[in-house]
This record gives structure tokens, sequence and C-alpha cells, in this order.
């Protein structure tokens, strides 16, 4: 099958030839019952097969390929993912689908050159909810950010925050904990 009429078969409308995503399904959980993430997944390539990921995140991993690359290469990276599945159970998720989006519907309180002008505090991420951002939050890699300056820091934005650190994501804007937030707003 040509790969337009594979991406159409599966709802794909864009693809890129030189990169795998594989996406870890909501309610993965390892042998002990853990809740399995792309990052315990990129881990486990790492550790196990030797296999660096280019980005790993809370569910999904994305591997790219180069001109060095052989049939063989993909083989072990597939295998290395099957047998992996195959010690990976299942329970179903709980998780209110609308929490997993944790960049969407964000309400500005200002625009953002006028939020980083503000004088700002540090204030515990669980503490944050209902404040005003004075600083970028985002997982890096990919950049995108979950909250801007001048944004108001709702329930959504402080659970996907916790979320991307205990996945052991790499946050930016996040120290300890504490996030920055506009003094009095």
């Amino acid at each position: 099958m040509k790969n337009d009429e594979i991406c159409n078969a599966c709802k794909v409308f864009d693809h890129d030839e030189g990169r795998l995503v594989f996406v870890v399904r909501p309610g993965t959980v390892d042998e002990s019952g853990q809740k399995f993430t792309g990052v315990m997944l990129a881990e486990i390539l790492a550790d196990r097969y030797g296999l660096i990921v280019e980005m790993a995140s809370v569910s999904y991993v994305i591997c790219i390929s180069s001109v060095v690359d052989s049939a063989d290469s993909y083989d072990i990276l597939f295998n290395a993912v099957a047998e992996i599945d195959g010690n990976l159970g299942y329970e179903p998720d709980k998780t209110d689908r609308q929490e997993l989006d944790i960049i969407s519907g964000r309400r500005s309180a200002m625009p953002p050159g006028t939020a980083w002008d503000r004088p700002v505090e540090s204030v515990p991420i669980e503490g944050a909810a209902g404040k005003v951002s004075g600083a970028f939050v985002y997982a890096y890699p990919p950049g995108i950010p979950v909250l801007a300056p001048g944004e108001v820091v709702d329930r959504q934005a402080v659970n996907g925050i916790k979320s991307m650190i205990d996945s052991g994501l790499n946050v930016a804007g996040v120290n300890d904990g504490y996030i920055k937030v506009l003094c009095g707003e």
C-alpha cells in the first residue's frame, strides 16, 4: 500500500517519513500496575536496547531515522517495542479526557507584554490556581507553553504541570515546585 493510502485509512492528514511516533494508550500500566508513560518507554528503549528517541512526552515518543539506518535497525526498534508492549497491561483510564488537554482554553487576563513587566512572586503550583501567570511554563521538548505570562492559571493547567513533572519531563518555568505569578493579581 502506498504511504498516502495508509495515511488516509488511518485518518492521518500528513506524514513525515523520517519520524515514527509511538503513542502510549491512556490506561496502559507496567507490570507493577503503575501508569506507563512515553518517558518510561524512552528509558526502557535506551536502557535495554540502546535506542535513543528524539523526544519523549507523557503519552508518546518520537523516533527519527537517518540515512545510516538499515532495515535491520527498524527490525530492532519494532521488535523492542513489541516486546515492551507484550509486558504492559491495560486498566480503563478513569481520567476525564479534558484533563489530558492541558493547553487549550486558557483565558488571558492581560497581554503577555504587559504581564512581563509586572512584579512577580513564586508560589507553589498547587496554590497558583486562580492567579495570573508571570512566566512561561512548558515542557521541553517540545516547548509548547502550558502557560504564558498574563494567562489565568486554572486547575487544568495545575494538573497538567503536575502530570508532566510526575512523568519525568523537563518542565521549564517550574523551580522546586513553584511557579511565578503576578503579585496581587
